[in-house]
């Protein structure tokens, strides 16, 4: 409290509340369903945006998975022939940066399915860490809830405009 205090003496002003996530194992029991998973041969950012809800917080942005592109995994699951979800996540720390399923074909597992494979590519034994969710977006809350993760902290975003 007293660090957004600061910032709100400062100038910043609060622009939404982000919820972090932890697993305290790795996903391996979640269930799943049957769709295809691919590497693309590059992320396809304008397909992916259509998936969202909400905009990714600035450490998760695409910008951000640009920059670390060499560290990361980028799956899609594939449902009758194109593609319907996809997710990014750091092979060397687990975290993951982005995670989206196109609405109609939520709840039916994709989602699940792509975390699985996503833990997958984590090349440590860490299980897969989740930051900065809006608190806005309860469809992802509930995801991840319903994986088995728990909220471990809420913080918030504070801009400050030049």
């Amino acid at each position: 409290e007293a660090a957004v205090n600061l910032y709100r003496k400062l100038g910043f002003g609060d622009t939404r509340k982000l919820i972090v996530f932890r697993s305290k194992n790795r996903l391996e029991n979640l269930k799943t369903c049957r769709a295809d998973i691919r590497k693309p041969t590059a992320p396809d950012w304008d397909l992916y945006r259509t998936f969202w809800d909400v905009d990714p917080s600035w450490q998760n942005s695409v910008e951000a998975a640009k920059r670390t592109a060499q560290h990361n995994a980028v799956l899609e699951a594939y449902a009758e022939n194109r593609c319907v979800g996809y997710g990014i996540v750091s092979r060397n720390s687990g975290n993951l940066l982005q995670l989206a399923v196109e609405r109609s074909y939520r709840r039916k597992r994709l989602g699940s399915l792509l975390l699985t494979e996503l833990q997958h590519q984590v090349i440590t034994d860490e299980p897969l860490k989740v930051n900065n969710i809006d608190e806005s977006s309860t469809d992802s809350l509930s995801f991840f809830k319903s994986s088995g993760f728990r909220v471990a902290l809420g913080q918030y975003e504070l801009i400050k405009n030049l």
